[in-house]
């Protein structure tokens, strides 16, 4: 049975934005250390549950016009706007990889494209959230990034064979040339020296966490009521 072409599109459409309910979740909680599980979805200003009719992606917003429905707190039209991004970012993918053939060596959807589709999927969510963290903290939590590190490798493994019809669909080495394998190694090298710098001290894991130790820092020069002279501070 072959499934018509905009039957994927709708599909993937209400995929995306269901998605991007989730990437909200995870933007919003990631960097505060919360649970992405627990608690469910909820008002944070009168922390009443959402109900399920009130969490559709993209239409719920637009129904109660920004607001919560029990206290009528206001709701940040970035939610919506994420749902319906990542919702664009599904199907636009779709057709370009599969009817405008960007990629020419892009096998069909139901014969292996859907596993590169879905992979390069999760590396522009892992972006996208990513980029919004960055934006409001000027973080970018580890765990995206060990996402897409993890995406990255299994994918280096296994798309090859896709790409070329191959019936394999698993190899412990990944497919790459000597250029390729240089800037992998040139990134795991600068990777873990940047682990080792922030794990002894001598840098922090962004600049908002800098900002924070200096912030403390003059905290306690004025607590002690004297000046404290530091490293880069002129000796006379």
């Amino acid at each position: 049975m072959i499934v018509p072409p905009i039957i994927w599109v709708i599909f993937l459409f209400c995929l995306g934005a269901s998605i991007g309910s989730f990437l909200n979740v995870v933007i919003y909680r990631l960097p505060r250390e919360m649970s992405l599980v627990r608690p469910g979805s909820h008002c944070t200003s009168c922390d009443r549950p959402i109900a399920w009719f009130d969490n559709i992606p993209i239409l719920s917003w637009f129904i109660l016009r920004g607001r919560c429905r029990h206290c009528k707190a206001r709701f940040s039209f970035r939610y919506a706007l994420v749902e319906l991004v990542t919702a664009g970012l599904f199907v636009g993918f779709y057709g370009a990889y599969f009817h405008e053939q960007v990629r020419g060596e892009m096998p069909p959807f139901m014969q292996g494209g859907a596993w590169i589709y879905a992979g390069h999927m999760v590396l522009i969510c892992v972006l996208l959230a990513s980029s919004l963290i960055d934006r409001e903290h000027w973080i970018i939590p580890l765990s995206l990034s060990y996402t897409a590190v993890a995406v990255g490798l299994v994918g280096s493994a296994i798309w090859p064979y896709l790409l070329n019809g191959s019936q394999v669909l698993w190899r412990i080495v990944p497919f790459a040339g000597a250029k390729s394998a240089a800037w992998a190694l040139g990134g795991v090298i600068g990777l873990l020296f940047s682990y080792l710098l922030v794990k002894t001290g001598i840098i922090t894991r962004s600049f908002y966490e800098w900002e924070q130790a200096m912030l403390e820092r003059e905290e306690k020069i004025k607590k002690s009521g004297r000046e404290e002279v530091g490293p880069d501070d002129p000796v006379f």
